[in-house]
């Protein structure tokens, strides 16, 4: 939380000023990476993501792009259970969170395209963890928070004060998301629709 309060007061000194509010709405690939010798996460899992964007202006080709996303970021994997007379088993790993992007978006004049990227600090919503296996419990629990460094390009086209485009993105956890020891990291694929007015 420390991290939005530096964010928000920077901004707030910055001779800026919102002029365009959309939102979004996206497709999610999801994986996550690990250190631990009990659990691995081999697959990947198919989300989505929406909400809410604002532009916050520098010029007519840079902008800081923020807001509040709501994501679904589910993993799969695989855990020993040597102690329950099995080899491993399968386990499905619920998550998601409000992501709070604080991007640098630059437009090149004359071209419809847009590339962005920065950081993002997501704030988890809900979280449980289910093996495929009888008798089994998952122990691995998701931490409140997650902060993440992501970037993307896009291409839209205007309609008057209306802008339409879809974009590609890719985010990567830079901290651990779970409670033990293990160094357990986020990563996600998207691909979104967005829409935002002018004024």
């Amino acid at each position: 939380m420390r991290f939005l309060f530096i964010v928000i007061f920077t901004l707030s000194a910055l001779p800026i000023h919102a002029n365009r509010i959309g939102g979004l709405l996206g497709y999610r690939l999801n994986t996550n990476t690990t250190d631990a010798s009990t659990y691995s996460y081999n697959s990947t899992t198919a989300g989505h993501q929406m909400g809410g964007l604002a532009w916050l202006t520098f010029t007519d080709m840079l902008a800081i792009r923020t807001g509040i996303i709501y994501a679904n970021k589910d993993a799969k994997g695989s855990v020993d259970l040597s102690l329950l007379g099995a080899t491993r088993g399968d386990f499905t790993l619920r998550a998601t969170y409000f992501d709070v992007p604080i991007n640098l978006e630059i437009s090149p004049p004359g071209l419809n395209l847009y590339v962005f990227g920065g950081f993002k600090y997501g704030i988890r919503s809900t979280s449980n963890c289910e093996i495929d296996f009888a008798g089994a419990t998952c122990l691995i629990r998701v931490k409140e928070s997650n902060f993440m460094a992501n970037g993307g390009v896009g291409y839209y086209f205007e309609l008057a004060v209306l802008r339409l485009g879809l974009e590609l993105e890719y985010e990567h956890g830079l901290v651990d998301i779970t409670e033990s020891s293990d160094d357990t990291r986020t990563r996600g694929y998207s691909i979104g629709a967005i829409a935002s007015v002018g004024f």
